[in-house]
C-alpha cells in the first residue's frame, strides 16, 4: 500500500512541475483522505 502511495506522489510531483494548481487540488485532496485514514484506525 506505501509503495503505491509513493508512486502516485512522484507522478503527483511530475504533474505539481506541469501545473500548480493541481498541487492545491491534490493537497485539499490528500488532507480529506488523511482524516478518512485516520477515522478508520
Amino acid at each position: 500500500m506505501e509503495k503505491m502511495y509513493i508512486q502516485v506522489g512522484l507522478f503527483i510531483d511530475v504533474l505539481y512541475s506541469q501545473n500548480p494548481f493541481v498541487k492545491g487540488v491534490f493537497l485539499f485532496i490528500e488532507a480529506s483522505e488523511g482524516r478518512r485514514i485516520e477515522k478508520k484506525e
